[in-house]
């Protein structure tokens, strides 16, 4: 019932071309595929696979838009950002306290001419 309802949703915004609000989810793209794709033969043997499908273009072509959404348009920065949390931690720490010691410098003395950063390590 559940998936019926994600489906006439897509339907009804396909239509109206709202689509932009609704995100689709995995499940929805593969639900998606299920109605334009089919697997006709599987042989699996110690002498090879040999796996038959089959496709409709048209099908495929009215479902674009559960894609585009579910997996096409899908913005990665996130799982970027979680796998390299203590580098962006140490990244946004630094990149701040540089402009707070760079503000300092320019307003309590002459502008130098050479700016020297020593290296630390962070623990």
């Amino acid at each position: 019932m559940r998936r019926l309802r994600a489906v006439a949703l897509s339907a009804l915004l396909g239509i109206l071309n709202l689509s932009g609000g609704y995100a689709a989810t995995d499940e929805d793209a593969y639900a998606a595929m299920a109605q334009f794709t089919s697997i006709t033969s599987k042989t699996i043997n110690s002498a090879g696979c040999l796996i038959t499908a089959s496709a409709n273009f048209s099908d495929f072509v009215a479902r674009v838009d559960t894609f585009r959404s579910a997996w096409l348009n899908r913005d990665y920065s996130i799982d970027f950002y979680n796998q390299r949390q203590k580098q962006v931690f140490v990244f946004t720490i630094i990149k701040r306290y540089a402009e707070l010691l760079t503000e300092g410098l320019y307003r309590e003395m002459q502008p130098p001419k050479l700016f020297l950063f020593n290296h630390c390590k962070i623990r």
